[in-house]
């Protein structure tokens, strides 16, 4: 499985499992708990020179999934609706805001650039899996 695709994996197992396919909602769900730990890494593997500015930005990103969640816990994403531009708003801001860290200097010289930049990217291609099956 490549792990820009588990939005759309967790449609396929829950299918297998529940023999009927998740709503929106139930699939931002499973891939907020699976981006959230790796939000949390990110923060353990940046150099602590550059730790108040990357936890600045992860806090925002935290908040943004926090948004999220709690508008499509509460089924409120139908389209059109105040929460559906909210979610598309906040998955936006999580890519520009986890982006943004790849910027720092610090980040860009760190031994776990790599690691930091993968991270990165399967948050990123989650947001965009997201935002693709979003109600307009």
């Amino acid at each position: 499985m490549s792990i820009g695709s588990f939005f759309h994996k967790v449609e396929q197992e829950f299918v297998k499992l529940f023999r009927a396919a998740p709503s929106y909602e139930q699939k931002v769900q499973s891939v907020i708990a699976y981006v959230g730990p790796v939000v949390v890494g990110i923060i353990g593997m940046v150099d602590p020179a550059v730790a108040p500015e990357a936890n600045a930005v992860m806090k925002t990103v935290q908040s943004d999934l926090s948004t999220v969640s709690a508008l499509t816990q509460a089924g409120q994403v139908t389209p059109g609706t105040p929460a559906a531009a909210t979610v598309v708003t906040s998955l936006n801001a999580i890519k520009m805001n986890v982006g943004g860290l790849l910027a720092l200097a610090e980040v860009k010289n760190s031994a776990k650039v790599n690691e930091i930049t993968a991270a990165v990217n399967m948050i990123v291609g989650e947001m965009d899996a997201m935002l693709s099956g979003a109600p307009a």
